[in-house]
């Protein structure tokens, strides 16, 4: 979900600029603050199991993040 709000952002932004880009940079910060968060969350909730699937799973972006 991520993701595809970043990218969706990112393309209105090339193609209408203007206000995009500001939503662009906005919900970046947001999203990448929310991952964080919620790898805190689950590391606390699951301590076993979830180093395990983050080893297996990208967090935002496969192969980049």
């Amino acid at each position: 979900m991520y993701a595809g709000g970043l990218v969706a952002s990112l393309g209105s932004a090339i193609v209408a600029g203007g206000a995009f880009v500001f939503l662009l940079v906005l919900l970046g910060a947001i999203f990448l603050w929310r991952v964080g968060a919620e790898d805190e969350l689950m590391a606390q909730q699951f301590p076993v199991q979830y180093p395990e699937y983050k080893k297996r799973n990208w967090a935002l972006f496969p192969f980049i993040y």
